[in-house]
């Protein structure tokens, strides 16, 4: 069936031929070969009434599925107070719809936009808006635009630029399943809610700019970037609310794809999460600026670049994201960060040890529990010298007064009286001198120049050494965090 003017359309609509005799309904492959360029060259005069400001009020639905439009498609300034469905059908020329107010149901899911421009500009969508499941050979301009309920674009393809600026999503907007096979830019626009592009493939340039509004979580789930994908811009920031979330798990980076996040938060800001759980990254990663309440790369395989500049979360998160920050890091010669994020992984590393404790485990937990330990307590992983000058001393000084009191045989003189009166210590000079020989680690023999140890200072005084060298070497090891 084929309409090559409105009088024809109206003419058919109206007969015992049309199914549902007097509404604007098809069912069918009906080709229009007239160009509508208004509304009342597809909606009879009848059915129309005529506003302020030239606006006209649509007072019937719209239901249409499968018909073909190989002219152009265009509606401005109506008032559609019932639904307004094109579902699967064909435009093979331009399909522009500029300030209208779809006041129900805007229904264009499964339709194919085969060449010219899909222009959307200054509309207000009132209630539920279907765009998914269509399919683009146009390029597709979606500006200043008002979504009072959710938008979907799911399970659709687009061949060519996308453009959605300055819009304003109030129940957020679904990208799920969504092929970009070309450049894709979301700019300027305020989301309340999900922005999600879970299981979408990015082939092209992607920006996400600016994006304003209370944001529940931005959704790249699954989705594998081959070109180019950058969330938020130069200058401003994307502010994440408390328990909103970026997430990234199983994403898949390919070799030639690039990842750039950068000015989340501002300094100091610490909300919200990026999580790159079981990521794939075989290409280059980004992020700077950031400031986060939790940042997770568990599981994460990471073989291209990955770089990270002012990258800070408040909470603690798992030893398996500080290890990949930490090897990262040491990648780009980074050292001082690299040992930063290996004292944390070493207190994360301790606490998921004491989570997994248990009867069968206990020895095992005990010996890696108790090197932890030490590595904390002597130089703080490595962080802290002066820790481990303090750690050292107190060492030797607990071992010292050990063996005074309970190392020294019968009759023999202890090194120092202390009298609980006064605090004095007798002879300072003498118990300096003696306290010094804690610190010889190779040539002992003559230790305390003459006086017996018992057995148990014995045993005090080797253990002492092992824990005093120990304390040395922490020491160098923490000094030399600047020359790795």
């Amino acid at each position: 069936m084929e309409f090559n003017s409105k009088v024809e359309y109206w003419v058919w609509k109206n007969s015992d031929a049309a199914p549902d005799r007097g509404h604007y309904a098809i069912d069918g492959d009906t080709h229009f070969n007239y160009n509508i360029d208004n509304i009342r060259t597809l909606i009879e005069s009848k059915d129309l009434s005529k506003e302020e400001e030239g606006y006209f009020s649509v007072n019937v639905p719209i239901n249409f599925a499968y018909a073909i439009f190989d002219k152009n498609f265009e509606i401005q300034s109506c008032n559609f107070d019932h639904n307004f469905e094109l579902y699967d059908c064909k435009f093979n020329y331009r399909f522009i719809i500029i300030h209208d107010k779809f006041n129900r149901i805007f229904d264009v899911s499964w339709s194919h936009f085969n060449a010219g421009i899909l222009f959307i500009r200054k509309n207000e969508f009132l209630s539920s808006v279907k765009l998914y499941g269509i399919s683009s050979k146009s390029e597709i301009i979606i500006e200043e635009c008002l979504f009072s309920d959710e938008a979907d674009f799911s399970n659709s393809e687009f061949h060519k630029r996308v453009l959605i600026k300055n819009c304003t999503f109030k129940k957020g907007i679904k990208f799920n399943r969504v092929n970009f096979n070309n450049d894709f830019s979301f700019i300027n626009n305020e989301v309340c809610g999900c922005l999600s592009f879970e299981d979408s493939a990015f082939k092209g340039r992607v920006r996400l700019f600016h994006i304003k509004g209370i944001i529940d979580e931005i959704n790249f789930n699954s989705s594998v970037v081959r070109g180019f994908l950058e969330l938020n811009g130069l200058t401003s920031r994307l502010i994440l609310p408390e328990k909103s979330s970026i997430k990234l798990k199983n994403v898949f980076v390919e070799p030639d794809g690039y990842l750039m996040m950068r000015n989340i938060n501002e300094n100091h800001k610490f909300t919200g999460e990026i999580d790159f759980t079981d990521a794939n990254l075989l290409g280059n990663v980004v992020l700077k600026n950031i400031y986060l309440k939790r940042f997770f790369l568990t599981n994460a395989v990471m073989v291209g670049g990955f770089y990270t500049e002012h990258l800070h979360f408040k909470e603690e998160s798992d030893s398996q994201t500080y290890v990949r920050l930490k090897d990262e890091a040491l990648k780009n010669n980074n050292s001082i960060k690299a040992m930063q994020y290996r004292e944390k992984e070493m207190s994360s590393y301790s606490k998921e040890l004491n989570s997994q404790r248990s009867l069968a485990n206990f020895f095992a937990w005990l010996t890696d529990e108790s090197i932890l330990f030490l590595n904390t307590v002597s130089n703080k992983n490595g962080l802290s010298w002066l820790r481990g000058i303090i750690f050292t001393l107190v060492c030797a000084i607990f071992f010292f007064w050990i063996i005074n009191f309970l190392g020294i045989e019968d009759g023999q003189p202890h090194f120092f009286i202390l009298d609980f009166k006064t605090f004095h210590f007798e002879g300072i000079g003498e118990i300096w001198k003696r306290f010094l020989n804690m610190f010889y680690l190779t040539s002992f023999k003559d230790k305390f120049e003459g006086v017996k140890l018992n057995a148990l200072g014995e045993t005090v005084f080797f253990l002492s050494k092992i824990f005093i060298s120990y304390g040395i070497y922490q020491t160098i090891v923490a000094f030399r965090k600047f020359s790795k």
